[in-house]
Order: structure tokens, then C-alpha cells, then sequence
């Protein structure tokens, strides 16, 4: 995962704040902060709550999913294998597999051990556990609800507003 560059800077941005001002209240250097919003470089999983705490935003928001899920960016952080996660929480590599990509939620007694093992402070998995609750409720909601297409016509024009 890489983070959002654009929208790093839009926040420091929207406070006003150079990129010197938010170095010094992360504890790294201005030049850290320049690559982080031009190149798109990574911060290590705790600077990056450190990044999200300074901009009251989920730490989520700062990274773009092109390289998988929000658990999938933890553990390469933490330089884990999907079968040495499974192992620590005592399933089969195919259950994490179907949680870390989304397919299922991420059950409550994993919270603690997902903590642990991704040394991340467990408000993190819970927010993960609340995003997946909430992606999946959004989802059924779309499914569900009727698509509306209103049609305007004119003399000059025609066009469709959804």
C-alpha cells in the first residue's frame, strides 16, 4: 500500500501547516513529509497513526488500497506471513485468507492477538472490525436499493441525471 499522497497534503494543507510544522510534531524531518506527498512512500505502521491522530483521521484514509486490504498493510509492516498470523491465532491459513481480504468479518477474540502480533495499538483492528461492518452494511444497502433515473427532455437537448 502506498499513501495517498494528495490527500496528506491536502490535509496539512487545510490547517495551514508547512511541511516543517507537521515533521516536527511527528519527530521526523521535512524531507520524510515531502516524500511521503510527492512520492507516495509509506510511512512505518505506527508513524502512520502517528500521521492520522496529528489529522484526527482514520489512519486508512491516508493509504490508497491498490496493494489489498487495511490487514493485508499491517502485516507486511510487521513482516508477517499470512500462515504465521493463522498460526498465532490458531485457524487455518484459508479462514485468515477470507478475513484479510474481506470476505468475512474480523471476529472479536482475534483483536488482541491481531494487536500483538501486528504491534499496533488495538483500537486499530477495532476500527478495522467497524469498517467491515460498515462496508458490509453499505453493501447490502446498495444491493437492495432500487436504481432511480430521472430523464429530462428539451427542445435543444436530452439528457439523464441518475
Amino acid at each position: 500500500m502506498r499513501i495517498r499522497g494528495d490527500r496528506l497534503r491536502s490535509l496539512r494543507e487545510s490547517r495551514g501547516w508547512t511541511q516543517s510544522y507537521v515533521a516536527l510534531r511527528i519527530g521526523c524531518s521535512r524531507t520524510t513529509v515531502t516524500s511521503w506527498e510527492t512520492r507516495g512512500i509509506t510511512p512505518s505502521a505506527a508513524r502512520l497513526q502517528i500521521l492520522a491522530n496529528l489529522f484526527e483521521v482514520d489512519s486508512f484514509y491516508l493509504i490508497s488500497g491498490d496493494c489489498g486490504s487495511p490487514l493485508r498493510f499491517l502485516r507486511h509492516s510487521a513482516g508477517l506471513l499470512q500462515r504465521d498470523v493463522a498460526k498465532s491465532l490458531n485457524v487455518g491459513v484459508p479462514t485468515y485468507s477470507d478475513v484479510e481480504s474481506g470476505r468475512q468479518g474480523i471476529p472479536d477474540r482475534w483483536v488482541p492477538i491481531l494487536s500483538s502480533e501486528f504491534q499496533v495499538p488495538p483500537f486499530v483492528i477495532r476500527s478495522l472490525c467497524r469498517l467491515s461492518r460498515d462496508e458490509m452494511t453499505e453493501g447490502a444497502a446498495d444491493r437492495s436499493a432500487p436504481s432511480t433515473v430521472l430523464v429530462e427532455h428539451s427542445p435543444e437537448n436530452s439528457r439523464i441525471r441518475g
